[in-house]
């Protein structure tokens, strides 16, 4: 009977920790089909936002990097887990290196000024962008979002 009931439980929790990662990866399959990587989180409802990671992922392709799925769902979840409070930032950074994955994530608060500065390409706007894709072409993925009136950019890129 202890043994029913341990199965029983071990499947509940299973299934419970499943779900958000299927729901994720179905959503990030349609999106692909439809050519577009946006997984639908908190950002599409702040115009600001939307045109920063559209402006942000041009800048990064005509430079001669590439988008990359795996990459904008790594930094859609962790942009996702800074809006919710989870993923604390110190003097607006954020770094996560992931051995495992060869991923480093970034997250930086951006100011509205930066953002309208890098929309425009004025004031040395571009600085936003320009130390993240130095060197070498490699696949990277963008999320930005707001909560409360602070922008957050994040970014993953492969380091191989």
């Amino acid at each position: 009977m202890k043994n029913i009931v341990r199965t029983v439980a071990a499947t509940i929790v299973a299934s419970s920790l499943l779900l958000p990662i299927t729901a994720v990866t179905a959503s990030a399959q349609s999106s692909l089909s439809s050519g577009t990587f946006d997984l639908g989180m908190s950002h599409d409802s702040d115009p600001v936002a939307v045109q920063l990671e559209k402006a942000f992922e041009d800048y990064g392709l005509s430079r001669g990097h590439s988008l990359d799925l795996n990459a904008e769902m790594r930094a859609e979840l962790l942009l996702r887990s800074v809006i919710k409070g989870h993923t604390i930032t110190r003097n607006g950074r954020y770094l996560q290196l992931d051995p495992a994955s060869n991923t480093l994530s970034s997250v930086s608060t951006v100011t509205p000024k930066e953002i309208q500065d890098f929309l425009e390409g004025i004031n040395g706007g571009e600085r936003i962008a320009t130390s993240y894709f130095s060197g070498a072409p490699f696949r990277f993925g963008v999320a930005v979002g707001v909560k409360s009136g602070t922008y957050y950019l994040v970014t993953t890129k492969f380091t191989n």
